[in-house]
């Protein structure tokens, strides 16, 4: 979006054509194909985050809200069959692990079946979103000298500003994998709100680059988490053979699912830290972060 453009229908803009991107997602996936999945949930949540902006500044917030919390369905059936991808993916390039790949397998054709409705109905929510058209809140129209913020660069850090509050929300969580699961979860859309307004504020390329690290890491956490979990519950429900190779692979994920969790501490204190705090600030104010001493 461009800095001196209005906030509403720029927004729109960037709504409606991602909107497109997804229709052409959501045929991939629903072919089964894992990137098709994976692009195809990566665009809903930007849909999302645009709504969620959108509901604060345009005069039909409740249309937003409708329409966010349908893709939230179909981000959670896009993100089962995702967990199943990676996995599968994984143990498919391990020698000795085929009974965990056809188990992986039939599992993941249960996730398909039970996402097929949702998935099905995807392309109507789609429509309804490229046909959505919000309009500034005439709340906000100026009258009898009175003036509302309304452009890209009036607006952008604020919604930045809010982003950053979710993120700094996690200082006192507990340093386990659903807190920071849900923390990855604030930096992604810290680092989407970034993105969305990168031409409003400036210096947001390395607080991006930070962040898209973060995410990354803890992205390798939550996989290796749910590798354990799950093999660990099937093997004791007796659905899995144990195997020699079977608990090697186990005994290696759950290794590196302890040193990603001892990471991700360090991960987030960096992301809560004053310098990256101080290149935060930096962005919101548009002025260059000050350089450090050497």
């Amino acid at each position: 979006m461009r800095a001196n453009e209005p906030m509403v229908p720029a927004l729109a803009g960037e709504l409606h054509g991602h909107a497109k991107r997804l229709r052409k997602r959501l045929r991939r996936a629903k072919k089964g194909d894992p990137e098709g999945v994976h692009d195809a949930r990566t665009t809903v949540r930007r849909l999302r985050l645009e709504l969620d902006v959108l509901a604060r500044h345009a005069s039909n917030p409740r249309t937003m809200r409708r329409l966010e919390d349908r893709l939230h369905t179909l981000d959670k059936a896009l993100g089962d069959i995702r967990d199943e991808d990676v996995l599968r993916e994984d143990a498919g390039a391990k020698h000795g692990l085929r009974p965990l790949v056809k188990r992986l397998e039939r599992s993941r054709k249960k996730k398909e079946r039970q996402a097929r409705r949702t998935l099905s109905k995807g392309r109507a929510l789609v429509r309804k979103v490229r046909r959505c058209e919000p309009d500034a809140d005439v709340r906000l129209a100026p009258r009898a000298g009175k003036v509302h913020p309304v452009l890209v660069r009036h607006l952008g850090p604020e919604e930045i500003a809010r982003g950053f509050d979710a993120v700094l929300a996690y200082e006192t969580a507990p340093i386990d994998h659903e807190s920071l699961h849900r923390f990855r979860g604030a930096c992604r859309r810290l680092r989407y709100l970034l993105e969305l307004f990168e031409e409003a504020p400036a210096h947001t390329a390395t607080v991006i680059s930070d962040l898209r690290g973060a995410q990354s890491q803890l992205g390798d956490l939550h996989d290796h988490h749910v590798a354990v979990s799950r093999i660990s519950k099937w093997l004791e429900d007796g659905r899995l053979p144990r195997t020699r190779a079977l608990e090697d692979y186990l005994v290696e994920r759950a290794r590196a699912d302890k040193r990603l969790l001892r990471e991700a501490h360090e991960q987030r204190r960096k992301i809560l830290g004053a310098d990256f705090r101080a290149r935060v600030a930096a962005v919101l104010m548009g002025t260059p972060p000050a350089r450090q001493a050497a």
